[in-house]
Formats: structure tokens, C-alpha cells, sequence
């Protein structure tokens, strides 16, 4: 305990300093160390193609882009990312991913919470002097005495008065990795953080993939359509400091099947208490069939899944045993034990049973 204290108070030495002493600290070894094996080997590569159906794309955008930072980024500034796609695509889930497998602790900063510029500053940076609360440091400033992955959401959703104060807030951050405090000191740790910005920008009611015409656009033009409004939302200096962003794509019906197949998977398992479920590829699309849209993504899926597959549970007796078998039968899912024959039966297309008359 002594010893953590005194970690603590170093921690908080390093993290402040005055004017004299504005050059960010850079980048502990051991930090560096860790986020080199992160981008080197395949293990942060399988975790994110395990979790992250659908977006191969995205995902080797996001690792690519990830080991630029890491080996050609200065040690004196913060890593950083920009996460573009619709809603419900993933983004927020690959930030906890890299956080989990890189094992650093994960915050999450929502943009849209910000109704003024001056909480934008006192809630990040802290109050300042004479300001009821000055004493207390901002949620960045706290954030920054620890590496962590931070992931600022949604800017395009902040205020139009809010956004372009928002990003010259981080401006200073990202370019010389030091952040002013409500009272005047110096956080200088900032260099120990991993930012990731996610944006809407470009999708929703300004869809960039639905463009006028019969051909659906390239990946090469959206991707140019919404760094336009990267740009204009955002600002110039902004997007030189973060790049371009990573292009996460669209749900199809096929990602929207396998997360639903996977979600039916851990559900029964967890409530059933079994090592192994089985999911009829017709229930995981009947499932999805039943949606009136795609649009929320992942989490609308999820909760399909889950209104389509409880009532289900409820019918199970008991603990059962063996293989469970998940299926569709007229219209609705049905939890059973798998047996000889049927297990094979219930794969048919249509999610029936398919037993011989």
C-alpha cells in the first residue's frame, strides 16, 4: 500500500508542471514496449475479426493505421485515431477491444454531453481559479496520470456552437501532448494516451454511401465524401492531427445473421449454464428477417435476438444436458437438446425441423 502511494505521488509530480516546464513527458518504455508487441503480432488482429463481424475492411484500416502511430508517432505526443462509420458498426466496440488486448484501462468521453464551451473546459481541463470546484483537476487531467485508451464519441454530434471549441480544445493536446488546467499547471502525461475519435459524420440523414445514380459508390469515394465533411464539420487543423479517417462500413444482411447466431449462442449458453449451443443458420435469419431495418446496427440486432429468443427459454424444464439446439419453427425459435437425426434435420435453410412424414 505505502508502495502504490508512493507511485501515486510520483505519478502526480510527473503530471504537472508550470510554463518552464511545458515539453511532455514522453512515452514510458515499458508503454512503448507493450503497444510494439500490441501491433507486431496477430493476437489484437484475431480478437477484433472475432468480435467485429462484417468489417474486414475497417479492421485492417484500424490495425494498419494503429502501427503507424505507434512506431512513427513522436513520444512526446499522444497516439490518436478516427473512427468514421454509421451507427452501430463497431466503432465503440474495436476501442474496447484495442484497450482489453493492449491492457490499458478504457474511458469513454461523450462530445454530445457538452452543452457549452465553457463545460467542455471545465469538465476536461477543471474549473478555473475562483470557480467553485477549481481544486478538483478535470476528467482529462485525472485520466492523464495513467496510459489508457480514451475514446472521444460522436463529435459531429456536439452542438454547433460546442464542436469547433471541442477541437481546438484537443488541438494543443495532440500536437505538443500537454494540457492546460483550469488553475494554470501543466498536465505533461498526455503523451501516455491512446485517442480514438469516433464520428457519424457523413452517414445518417447524409448518407455518404447513397449517392445519386444506379452504381453504388466505390469505398475510395465515400471515403473522399467524408473526409469532405470530416473537414467542414470538424475543421482543417483537426483533421491534420488525426489523418484520415478508418471507414467503417455499412451492416449487411449476412454480418446482421452471424451476430445474431453469436449473441442466441452466449445467451442460452449463460442462462442454460452449457458449454455448447448450436444455432440453426435459418433461426439466426429468421431472426434478422424480422427486423424492419438494419439501421442501429449492432445493438438493434442484439436486441432482436434477445426479444426472439427468451420467450423460447422460458418453455426450457429443467437443467438439460448435451448439445442445445436453437431452430426456427413457424416463425418463432425453439431451445431444444439436440439429438441423432434431428440435430442434422434442423439445419435446413428455412429453419424447420425437416423430420421425414
Amino acid at each position: 500500500m505505502l508502495r502504490q502511494a508512493g507511485r501515486d505521488l510520483l505519478d502526480r509530480r510527473c503530471t504537472f508542471g508550470t510554463e518552464s516546464e511545458a515539453p511532455a513527458v514522453p512515452r514510458a518504455a515499458w508503454l512503448q514496449n507493450r503497444l510494439n508487441d500490441g501491433v507486431r503480432g496477430d493476437h489484437l488482429a484475431r480478437r477484433l475479426r472475432a468480435r467485429l463481424l462484417g468489417q474486414d475492411a475497417a479492421l485492417g484500416e484500424v490495425l494498419e493505421r494503429l502501427s503507424l502511430e505507434v512506431v512513427g508517432q513522436l513520444p512526446s505526443r499522444p497516439i490518436r485515431l478516427l473512427l468514421a462509420g454509421p451507427t452501430g458498426c463497431g466503432k465503440s466496440m474495436a476501442c474496447k477491444i484495442v484497450a482489453e488486448t493492449l491492457d490499458l484501462p478504457y474511458h469513454y468521453i461523450d462530445a454530445a454531453s457538452f452543452d457549452s464551451p465553457y463545460a467542455v473546459r471545465a469538465s476536461l481541463a477543471g474549473a478555473a481559479t475562483g470557480i467553485v470546484g477549481s481544486q478538483n483537476d478535470g476528467r482529462l487531467a485525472r485520466i492523464a496520470r495513467r496510459p489508457a485508451v480514451v475514446e472521444v464519441a460522436d463529435l459531429d454530434h456536439a452542438p454547433d456552437h460546442v464542436r469547433a471549441d471541442l477541437c481546438d480544445f484537443f488541438l494543443r493536446i495532440l500536437e505538443e501532448g500537454t494540457l492546460q488546467t483550469g488553475t494554470g499547471r501543466i498536465v505533461r502525461t498526455c503523451p501516455q494516451l491512446l485517442f480514438m475519435f469516433t464520428s457519424n459524420v457523413a452517414y445518417g440523414t447524409d448518407n455518404a454511401t447513397v449517392r445519386v445514380g444506379f452504381a453504388k459508390p466505390s469505398r475510395n469515394q465515400v471515403r473522399e465524401w467524408v473526409i469532405d465533411r470530416v473537414v467542414r464539420h470538424l475543421g482543417h487543423a483537426f483533421f491534420s492531427r488525426v489523418g484520415e479517417p478508418c471507414m467503417f462500413d455499412e451492416f449487411t444482411t449476412e454480418a446482421a445473421s452471424a451476430i445474431a447466431a453469436m449473441e442466441i449462442r452466449a445467451l442460452v449458453g449463460r442462462v442454460l449454464q452449457v458449454e455448447r449451443v448450436e444455432v440453426a443458420e435459418g433461426a439466426a435469419r429468421q431472426v434478422v428477417a424480422d427486423m424492419p431495418s438494419l439501421e442501429g446496427g449492432a445493438r438493434r440486432v442484439i436486441d432482436a435476438a434477445k426479444r426472439a429468443v427468451v420467450p423460447a427459454l422460458k418453455k426450457v424444464r429443467g437443467k438439460p444436458a448435451g448439445v442445445i439446439l436453437v431452430r426456427g419453427q413457424g416463425g418463432q425459435l425453439v431451445v431444444e437438446t439436440a439429438g441423432e437425426g434431428r440435430h442434422e434435420a434442423a439445419r435446413t435453410p428455412d429453419g424447420s425441423s425437416g423430420r421425414r412424414r
